[in-house]
């Protein structure tokens, strides 16, 4: 029995160490969360059955007056009450805790202040792009004075202060490129023909944010009227690091509580069964427990009572 006690003993610790790991939300294991709680009920039935026996086996000896079997009854009694009744009262609590503390994890305090963090991204995102768009704007304005004086199409773009953009492309009316610069050793793919916008309905708003090998960069078109003729110019700029960092993980945690908060009833049952599994096994375990031992107290009492049978007068 002691032995059986032992087995039983270490597979409730590491179904309980299973049942913690599970309950993690994001950990591997938690996706077999359920599995292990069927494992954690049958073993809580095999203690449940191997206690009851126990206890059968008790009540027949007090039936049968056997010496020393009422000592134990007793003994069990006193056992059961104090380990029910705290662990009762502490599951009570602790599933009061965890229903409170999941709901604070939800509170409109947290929702409101992950909403405002994404609107601080986005204008973040918005400004960098406005004060890129206007220096996308005074380069046109310079490539359009270089242009109407004539000046070659490449020695145009280079001459200008270029530094600040990844990407330069300058397209003639029939939408061939004509000059080109490149500040990323031109690793930065072209426009494909699909993307080119209709020259004359260009205008001076026209940009936009896209990733590219998981970079991001804002892009613009311009429209350069010259005296006899009209071009498309295409400037692309990297968004600084820093930015795209702050508003990645600003997103990662806006997604990460939108799913916590879509399985929050998920969330909470995953405790609670955890906490009632907990108990349940830490119970039936205790008071397996107290029933073996309880008869291995009056068992020196039983054999020294059977002892004493053989030295009564007759």
């Amino acid at each position: 029995m002691r032995r059986f006690l032992l087995l039983l003993g270490s597979l409730s610790a590491l179904v309980l160490y299973m049942l913690a790991i599970a309950t993690g939300y994001a950990d591997a294991m938690s996706q077999h969360f359920w599995l292990i709680a069927i494992f954690s009920a049958l073993l809580i039935f095999c203690l449940s059955f191997a206690l009851f026996h126990q206890l059968w086996k008790l009540l027949r000896d007090v039936k049968r007056h056997v010496f020393g079997a009422r000592i134990s009854q007793r003994l069990v009694r006193v056992f059961t009450w104090v380990t029910i009744l705290p662990a009762v009262f502490i599951f009570a609590i602790a599933a009061q805790f965890i229903t409170h503390s999941i709901n604070s994890w939800f509170g409109e305090e947290t929702s409101e202040a992950l909403e405002r963090s994404m609107s601080i991204a986005k204008n973040t995102l918005d400004n960098f792009q406005q004060e890129s768009l206007q220096q996308a704007i005074d380069f046109a304005e310079q490539a359009q004075n270089g242009l109407q004086r004539n000046h070659d199409a490449g020695s145009v773009i280079n001459k200008i202060n270029s530094q600040h953009f990844s990407q330069i492309l300058l397209y003639n009316s029939q939408n061939k490129i004509i000059a080109k610069h490149s500040n990323t050793d031109n690793t930065l793919p072209q426009p494909d023909d699909d993307d080119l916008p209709n020259t004359p309905n260009i205008d001076k708003q026209n940009s936009n944010i896209i990733s590219i090998n998981n970079t991001l960069y804002a892009q613009s078109w311009q429209r350069i009227h010259t005296n006899d003729a009209v071009y498309l110019l295409f400037l692309r700029w990297p968004v600084p690091q820093k930015t795209v960092e702050d508003v990645v993980l600003i997103e990662k945690a806006h997604a990460k509580y939108a799913e916590l908060t879509f399985n929050k009833k998920s969330l909470q049952t995953f405790f609670v069964v955890t906490l009632l599994m907990s108990t349940l096994l830490a119970v039936v375990f205790a008071l397996l427990t107290a029933v073996f031992f309880a008869r291995r107290l009056v068992a020196p009492l039983m054999s020294l009572a059977q002892a004493t049978q053989y030295f009564r007068p007759t």
